[in-house]
């Protein structure tokens, strides 16, 4: 498989794919954030203290801004590269940068390529992205900093959409395929139970 993929998801998106997550420097992994308060806790007030020590429901908002820069680049890879990158909680790890600032880190084993994958597979990897990731992360968030989760998953939602229209614009002949994925992206979940 091609790595420039790779190298343009560390660049744009800071999602780095590593072929040993032992040698990761992840701090977090992003079930540890869901299962454990208290490691969200940790990760939001180091946060706070990397920005002028704001208050923690900025933070928690800020968090999600953050975040929707590894689902724009969930969606841009699904677009540009026909690749589809497994997000399980499990696996994948956050790590904080400068200024508040994140990067994601996954095994090479979650990348999957869109070819080899049923149209049922795309479905479950996206919703299983929106209904076993970011809804338990942002419900954590929401709790720990008392920000609200709609306006969480707004930053989302809104980023994403904005990823969209460039894309459209960037790569007008896949407009039909962006806005395919990006209605699946949006939908009810299917088999995500």
């Amino acid at each position: 498989m091609n790595r420039e993929w790779s190298m343009y998801l560390a660049k744009q998106y800071g999602i780095s794919i590593e072929d040993d997550l032992s040698q990761a420097k992840g701090e977090y992994t992003v079930q540890d954030l869901i299962e454990q308060k208290v490691q969200m806790r940790e990760f939001l007030e180091a946060q706070s203290s990397q920005m002028n020590h704001i208050a923690l429901a900025v933070t928690g908002t800020l968090f999600a801004k953050r975040y929707s820069v590894l689902s724009m680049g969930v969606f841009d890879a699904l677009i540009r590269y026909q690749i589809i990158l497994d997000t399980s909680p499990q696996h994948m790890f956050i790590t904080r940068k400068d200024g508040g600032e994140m990067g994601f880190v996954l095994p090479e084993t979650a990348v999957k390529l869109l070819s080899e994958l049923s149209d049922h597979e795309v479905e479950v990897f996206l919703s299983s992205f929106v209904y076993k990731h970011l809804t338990p992360l942002f419900q954590r968030v929401s709790e720990v900093s008392r920000s609200k989760t709609t306006h969480l998953f707004s930053q989302i939602s809104y980023n994403t959409a904005q990823k969209a229209l460039q894309l459209k614009m960037d790569i007008p002949e896949k407009a039909f395929q962006i806005d395919r994925q990006w209605k699946r992206l949006l939908e009810v979940p299917a088999g995500c139970d």
